[in-house]
């Protein structure tokens, strides 16, 4: 697989998202139909809660958080 990373740590009071290592093998747990590696471990302190995101995913979550971290891959689905 070449699949493109995108490197993403976003660290606040109630969560933090941080790049999963290459060698985890699993999917994106964001949506059930994504079926994308996961590339992104997002805790929730809050809810006490993880999810594994793919790179798209992740940019979602932060964009809906306020977060701005650019626009790569904001055209991908």
């Amino acid at each position: 697989m070449s699949d493109t990373i995108l490197p993403l740590t976003l660290v606040g009071r109630t969560f933090s998202l941080t790049p999963l290592p290459e060698y985890r093998a699993t999917l994106c747990t964001a949506d059930a139909a994504c079926g994308c590696r996961a590339t992104h471990r997002l805790l929730s302190r809050r809810t006490v809660a993880v999810e594994l995101l793919c790179d798209r995913h992740a940019l979602v979550w932060s964009r809906e958080q306020g977060l701005d971290v650019g626009s790569a891959g904001a055209g991908a689905a």
